[in-house]
């Protein structure tokens, strides 16, 4: 009898819990993404990796991620002597987005360009780096899990001699 007791106390016990084990998401959250962006804080075109630094721990659906992006891309491949020589831009940014598949992104970041000019004094040829603030504000589609992530977004970037670019990003990739 006591024996019986005992299993019908486990089986209410299990049965009455606030969560079963088939209602948890062991599912983890996409940490790694890697997309081309067209026209967006990498100029014409930009080849990006983003890693979620931080997103909302033991919810179901994470809504705030914080990603940080690093984005190389090319604007001239050879100088004006015909060398090969390329202009290279590399966006920076912290993103963060608010959502659970269609998100709203804010980001705010550095454009880094280093580009091949003549001086005018003598010249030759020269490097020169800039750093240019950039920030973003769009939308973007991205799961939970592994798959396709799209982004839409307007992303102004203001030069050193306070020059502001508007810049409008379109992005496809894959999250993993």
């Amino acid at each position: 009898m006591l024996k019986q007791k005992a299993v019908l106390l486990i089986i209410l016990y299990c049965g009455f819990q606030d969560k079963s084990f088939s209602q948890i998401n062991t599912e983890k959250m996409v940490k790694n993404l890697i997309y081309l962006e067209a026209f967006g804080t990498g100029g014409y075109g930009s080849v990006n990796y983003e890693r979620v630094l931080f997103h909302q721990k033991n919810k179901q659906y994470p809504k705030l991620n914080v990603g940080l992006r690093v984005g190389v891309s090319t604007l001239h491949l050879r100088d004006f002597e015909g060398k090969f020589n390329p202009d290279l831009i590399f966006p920076v940014s912290i993103n963060a987005f608010y959502g659970k598949i269609h998100h709203l992104e804010v980001g705010l970041g550095q454009t880094i360009s280093n580009v091949v000019q003549t001086n005018t004094s003598t010249f030759t040829i020269e490097r020169k780096t800039t750093l240019s603030s950039n920030f973003t504000v769009g939308y973007r589609y991205q799961k939970n899990k592994r798959g396709p992530i799209f982004r839409l977004n307007y992303s102004p970037i203001i030069s050193t001699n306070k020059v502001y670019n508007n810049w409008f990003g379109l992005s496809v990739g894959y999250g993993f």
